[in-house]
């Protein structure tokens, strides 16, 4: 008798042993769960900041780029008045003869298209310096707007017309 109790003392013993390691098992998987779950948010956390830098970085090149856009249209822009204000242009109402080539530039007219009226090269000179004064001028506006348009999308901002 006193032998089958030994053997059952054992097995209990052992039982409750099994049980114990059975719960820190479970504690063990609970918590490798956890640590699991924390390990895939960081990295999802990590891969959300990585893309929030690299638009950052895309917008800081669009903005550099808008930049030098905004220099050369200011330099177009400086130029064109300069020429114009200089005066570049030939004077209409004098009688003057000019040398040469000069003249062969203002004095010629395009008379290859019979449907159009015929215009001269100074009309024509004179048609291309306005689109300049005025493209670089539209370029120049276009590229401050969409800097500043830029710069609060980096800063997280929204149109106030939004």
């Amino acid at each position: 008798m006193w032998e089958s109790i030994g053997f059952l003392s054992v097995t209990v013993a052992e039982a409750i042993r099994v049980l114990q390691q059975h719960k820190a098992c479970e504690r063990h998987e609970t918590w490798s769960r956890r640590e699991c779950a924390a390990a895939l948010r960081m990295v999802r956390i990590d891969m959300i900041n990585t893309v929030r830098e690299e638009m950052r970085d895309q917008v800081t090149v669009v903005i550099r780029s808008l930049q030098d856009l905004m220099v050369m249209s200011s330099l177009v822009l400086v130029v064109g008045f300069g020429s114009v204000c200089e005066g570049t242009f030939p004077d209409t109402e004098a009688e003057t003869e000019y040398p040469g080539l000069q003249n062969f530039f203002l004095e010629a007219k395009f008379q290859d298209v019979p449907s159009l009226s015929p215009v001269s090269f100074g009309q024509l000179y004179a048609s291309l310096a306005a689109l300049t004064l005025v493209m670089s001028l539209g370029s120049l506006l276009l590229a401050m707007v969409l800097s500043m348009e830029a710069r609060s999308a980096s800063r997280g901002r929204r149109h106030p017309t939004a």
